[in-house]
Order: C-alpha cells, then sequence, then structure tokens
C-alpha cells in the first residue's frame, strides 16, 4: 500500500510580502511616537527629600528637561541619587508621556559629634552624613563630644574600640530609658566621667565605666521625677557614692 505523499503548502509570495511592509510600517510608527516631542521630559518631580535639594538630586543624575523619557535608565538615575550620603532608598518612575517622578527617603542624623572645633552628622548606624564646617550645628542637635577623625571624607573612626562601644551603648541606654530626647549635650572625652546636658539644662555626672546600663536607668528616674516638678536647673551627681545626690544651682 502506497504511502500518502505530504502535501506542502506554498507561502503566498504577495502575502508575506503585506505582513513585512505591516510589521516594518508598524514598527517604524511606534519609533516615530517614541522619539517624538510627546515623551520629551517636561516635568521632574521629586519627594521625600529634606536635607538633599531638589536641585541637588537633579545635578547628581545630570537631568535634562526636553530629552526623551525613555531615553533615561531607572538604574542609572537610582545609582546616581545614592552616591549621596544622606540618601537611603530612591524609587523612579515614568508617568506617560513627560514625567519622571523620583520618590527618596533620606537617612536621620542621629547625633552631631564634636571634637574640638570639628563638627559632624553621623546617622543610626555611625556612618557620616556630612562634615559641619564651624559650630553651625542647631539648637536642636544632640552633641555628643567624643574623639574622632573622619577617613577618605566618609569613615568615622573613633580613638579606639572601647571608646567605640561605650559611644553606641550609651546612645542605646538613653533610647531605653527614654533619655535620648531629653538629652542635649554628652562629654565623653573624659577619663573618670561622662558629663550629660538635659534639654531641661539638668547637669548629669556619671561615673564612666561598665554600669551605664544601671546608671542611666537610674538618672532616667531622677530627671523623670525633677521634670515633674518642673525643675529646670541643678545638677545630679552619681560619681560619688551609689546614691544619685541633687544640687539646685
Amino acid at each position: 500500500m502506497k504511502k500518502k505523499q505530504k502535501t506542502k503548502k506554498r507561502l503566498n509570495p504577495s502575502r508575506v510580502m503585506i505582513v513585512l511592509v505591516f510589521v516594518l510600517m508598524f514598527s517604524f510608527s511606534i519609533c516615530a511616537v517614541l522619539v517624538s516631542d510627546i515623551f520629551n521630559v517636561k516635568y521632574i518631580e521629586v519627594s521625600g527629600n529634606e536635607k538633599v535639594t531638589k536641585s541637588s538630586i537633579l545635578n547628581t543624575i545630570g537631568t535634562k528637561k526636553d530629552k526623551n523619557i525613555f531615553m533615561y535608565s531607572k538604574k542609572d538615575i537610582i545609582e546616581g541619587i545614592k552616591k549621596n550620603s544622606y540618601i537611603d532608598t530612591v524609587e523612579v518612575d515614568r508617568k506617560l508621556p513627560n514625567k519622571i517622578i523620583v520618590k527618596v527617603v533620606e537617612k536621620k542624623v542621629f547625633v552631631t559629634l564634636k571634637d574640638g572645633d570639628n563638627y559632624c552628622y553621623i546617622d543610626r548606624d555611625g556612618n557620616l552624613l556630612e562634615e559641619l564646617k564651624g559650630t553651625n550645628e542647631s539648637r536642636n542637635d544632640k552633641i555628643i563630644e567624643i574623639d574622632y577623625s573622619i577617613e577618605d571624607y566618609k569613615t568615622i573612626k573613633f580613638k579606639d574600640q572601647n571608646s567605640k562601644n561605650k559611644f553606641f551603648l550609651l546612645m542605646s541606654v538613653l533610647e531605653k530609658y527614654g533619655m535620648y530626647n531629653e538629652t542635649k549635650q554628652v562629654n565623653m572625652q573624659k577619663d573618670s566621667n561622662i558629663d550629660v546636658l538635659t534639654r531641661g539644662n539638668i547637669k548629669i555626672l556619671l561615673p564612666n565605666d561598665d554600669n551605664l546600663d544601671y546608671n542611666i536607668h537610674r538618672v532616667s528616674k531622677v530627671v523623670l521625677d525633677l521634670n515633674n516638678k518642673k525643675i529646670s536647673r541643678g545638677s545630679v551627681d552619681l560619681t560619688q557614692n551609689k546614691y544619685a545626690v541633687y544640687s539646685p544651682e
């Protein structure tokens, strides 16, 4: 029995040509639309920035209006903006036909470090945010006097590991016992004492030892009591004996 031969369908050259022409015309139309003035960037919206100005963000990534919106690389924009030490996260979106939306989340200033006439802002992890010129800190800054230096204009280096550990421990226990927002200034440069000044102008003398957690817990209760009594002057000394001694000015 003879096998049936399969019949091959022949392509119709005219139909193929029509399809190719249609594809080319469609592609040409899409390209023409994409490169047209309709998609030239007219608006660049930046939100979430406080410390970093909008102009600084735009200068960092080199955005220019009247450039086609599809010529911008989201990845390049994000990487450019994140070069700023204050920037934590960045989101970039295109809103057709002519708008780029940039949303940033900034790192918060944790404290201001001071060493002599040198000042700088750091974040919660101890990363340098900004080196200040002169004593231009604001009244809301939390000043920590401690021995430090800045390496390669971006890395904070403490005097030694023990000094660094004690700094972070102190910040931790101040938060733990509700004293972080109450604290205005701390001097950690002395060998024997750690001096604390509250926003209510109460001076606190702490022994510079390994009992920071216990001592801050004790002093937090004293400061709370003084605040409740609306006492805004005086000193609390924990260095002389096992008791916290309050002395009015």
